[in-house]
């Protein structure tokens, strides 16, 4: 048994001494004259070597318009792959599942409210440009996503918001 715990230990020393944690998130807020939205979307993840990253993002959104509200709670798991460096610029590949919770209100038909439970798959690319050793700053530009509902989808996502990352 203590062999084993020391095989663990050590496993988990050696994956430690080169992998970095980083914390942050991104805010997002738009709209137009018919609807307005906002996005905030804390973020973890674990840099296992200079390529690899895992994580998870937590996200609250909240469209409204003049005839209902949607409010989105989300969990999206993540892992990024880094293929191109070039100076402070990182760009990446990333396959990502989301479970969200949706819950509308139409303010005129009160018998129209409901909850709903979804999952999504998808794929997308983006970047981070580090400011600093320990700061960067990130935002998604293409994606792919699957979803039960929807089917699958592409779309081009206009950097609506824009994360910024400590590293540890």
């Amino acid at each position: 048994m203590k062999r084993i715990l020391t095989v663990i230990a050590a496993a988990f020393i050696a994956l430690s001494a080169n992998a970095q944690w980083y914390a942050g998130g991104s805010l997002g807020l738009g709209g137009s004259s018919d609807y307005t939205s906002l996005i905030v979307a804390p973020e973890v993840g674990y840099s296992i070597d200079s390529n690899w990253t895992v994580g998870a993002s937590l996200s609250f959104n909240h469209y409204g318009m003049s005839s209902s509200n949607q409010i989105n709670f989300s969990l999206a798991p993540f892992a990024r792959y880094f293929f191109y460096n070039i100076g402070n610029l990182n760009v990446f590949a990333e396959a990502n599942a989301q479970l969200t919770l949706s819950s509308f209100n139409h303010k005129t038909l009160d018998e129209l409210d409901s909850n709903e439970f979804t999952f999504a798959g998808g794929l997308a690319l983006g970047a981070t440009y580090d400011i600093s050793t320990n700061l960067c700053i990130a935002t998604k530009v293409l994606g792919l996503s699957l979803s039960g509902d929807e089917g699958l989808t592409f779309n081009i996502q206009t950097p609506s918001s824009i994360g910024i990352f400590y590293k540890f």
